[in-house]
């Protein structure tokens, strides 16, 4: 029931921000501002314990710096995490900063890119991406979210912040260093970044693999995460469906979008991050599944502003398809057990 209201209020928000401009800030920062609760809040989620073990080591243990920060697996979730330990917060302090960073951030990425209407965007978010990340991943949640501000500058022609967010997305996880060289492409002359992406995911694939080679144990949450997801040819089938129709929800808007025109410049772009990580996804499937796996899923979730641009359109092609995104994206998060049973955690467990 948690889950049916929250989505029911998110549609309501998107339906309203989008008839009413006088309420597309407000509704658009109410909607965050639940998500935060939301995410936040909750006492159980699929990588709930992961985290609550790796608090309590840090207190356990208590190592000296350096090494102590690394227990967040990042260095910048380790600073996080020991921060709050510092000011008395516990575990559940940690998941509340994590939503409020992973939230917000994206709500200035969102505010940005469709001029304050943000309550659409939060709807695409929810269902293709929140439950996994903003929910469950929170370390690639605020990367993605640096991410996003990060990309924004690069399309502006602003190389120095575009470094700058990505090398802090990169701190709270590594996985964020990749889109450095990725998102380089679009430094390239239009003409040119065909060629450039080639020669890029070339390289790119060279290098992973040149690292599986070497190293023979990477992570043991991206091995297990592979045991879970069991890549297979059906995932890979489902991330071509999903790259082919966000394509042509690109392709329904090729002769321009009606507005959000800051949006607009990132539809492309982010075509692209998709298309790339379905690239590993094949490429990497038999020497390295569960890092291909996890590296599909960070560009996949550059979408959200394809499909948003969609439905804010007044064409009914692209609005459409974008539609049945997202529902096949709520299958997608349904079906591994992203819907956990939603337990709120008491208040005072955000100290002591």
């Amino acid at each position: 029931m948690p889950y049916v209201m929250l989505f029911g209020c998110a549609i309501v928000a998107a339906m309203l921000a989008s008839a009413t401009p006088v309420l597309r800030r407000p509704l658009g920062a109410a909607m965050a501002t639940t998500l935060v609760v939301f995410a936040g809040m909750r006492g159980n989620s699929v990588d709930y314990a992961g985290y609550q073990e790796m608090f309590e080591w840090m207190v356990l243990l208590d190592l000296d710096y350096p090494e102590r920060l690394f227990f967040g697996k990042d260095v910048l979730f380790g600073v996080l995490m020991d921060t709050l330990q510092r000011a008395g917060g516990n575990m559940q302090s940690v998941f509340l900063a994590a939503a409020l960073l992973s939230v917000g951030l994206k709500q200035l990425a969102f505010a940005r890119a469709f001029e304050g209407n943000t309550a659409v965007p939060w709807l695409v978010t929810l269902s293709v991406s929140f439950f996994l990340h903003d929910f469950t991943q929170i370390r690639t949640a605020i990367a993605l979210a640096l991410c996003f501000l990060a990309l924004q500058h690069l399309v502006a022609g602003r190389v120095k912040p575009w470094l700058g967010w990505t090398l802090a997305a990169a701190g709270f996880h590594l996985s964020a260093i990749l889109f450095l060289p990725v998102a380089g492409v679009l430094l390239f002359t239009p003409r040119r970044r065909g060629v450039a992406w080639a020669l890029m995911t070339g390289g790119l694939v060279l290098a992973l693999f040149g690292m599986l080679q070497v190293v023979d144990f990477i992570d043991p949450r991206l091995e297990n995460h592979g045991d879970v997801t069991g890549l297979n040819w059906t995932a890979l089938a489902v991330a071509t469906f999903k790259l082919a129709l966000l394509t042509a929800i690109a392709l329904a808007m090729r002769n321009g979008t009606q507005r959000f025109e800051a949006a607009a410049r990132l539809v492309w772009p982010c075509v692209m991050f998709v298309a790339t990580g379905v690239v590993l996804l094949f490429v990497l499937r038999n020497m390295g599944s569960a890092l291909a796996f996890r590296l599909y899923e960070f560009f996949d979730a550059f979408s959200v502003f394809v499909i948003a641009v969609g439905l804010m359109q007044r064409r009914g092609v692209p609005v459409l398809l974008a539609l049945g995104y997202c529902a096949f994206g709520v299958l997608l998060q349904w079906l591994p057990g992203l819907f956990t049973p939603y337990e709120l955690a008491p208040l005072a467990s955000l100290f002591g």
